[in-house]
């Protein structure tokens, strides 16, 4: 009888070895299941209370930014704010008035050279002058910089040239 004790205690060790290792193992994956479920309630409160308060502020700094005055794709044009800042500047009387006496110097060219003209005699006419006076006056009244008022008279001149000589305002002739 002793002989068998004997035989069957390794046997014995082993059973009871993976009896604790099995238990342990319940008892880690216990502990694991409760940090989840932990940090399950930690993210549906950052996604219920947190994220909305990120959202919020996240607009208000939008907000604050200033309207852009010409979309940005090709070719620029002016937004609803950048019109109301030409009806300010009377870019459109101001262009109309303009562009006969410069249709000789842009005929032929393409849309681009067009706006590059327009871009260059803006930046000529806005450094002195009534023209001076009235895109500070308009920089004051839209809270803007008085860099960005010209592109307002360059986009209503560029128009009016490619009226007068009857090109297309985006194609590229072939």
């Amino acid at each position: 009888m002793s002989n068998s004790i004997v035989e069957w205690a390794p046997v014995a060790v082993v059973v009871l070895g993976i009896g604790t290792l099995l238990w342990k193992g319940g008892m880690w994956v216990g502990r694991v299941n409760t940090d989840v479920s932990g940090l399950q309630d930690f993210m549906r409160e950052i996604r219920e209370v947190v994220m909305p308060e990120i959202r919020r502020d996240i607009k208000r700094i939008f907000e604050r930014l200033p309207a852009p005055i010409a979309e940005e794709n090709s070719p620029l044009r002016l937004t609803d704010y950048g019109k109301r800042m030409a009806e300010f500047l009377e870019a459109h009387e101001w262009a109309t008035e303009v562009a006969p006496s410069l249709v000789s110097r842009v005929r032929g060219k393409e849309p681009f050279e067009v706006d590059e003209f327009a871009e260059e005699y803006v930046a000529d006419i806005t450094s002195a002058g009534d023209m001076e006076r009235r895109v500070a006056a308009c920089a004051y009244e839209f809270g803007r910089q008085r860099s960005e008022i010209p592109v307002v008279l360059r986009i209503a001149l560029r128009e009016e040239l490619l009226r007068l000589t009857e090109s297309p305002p985006t194609s590229i002739r072939a």
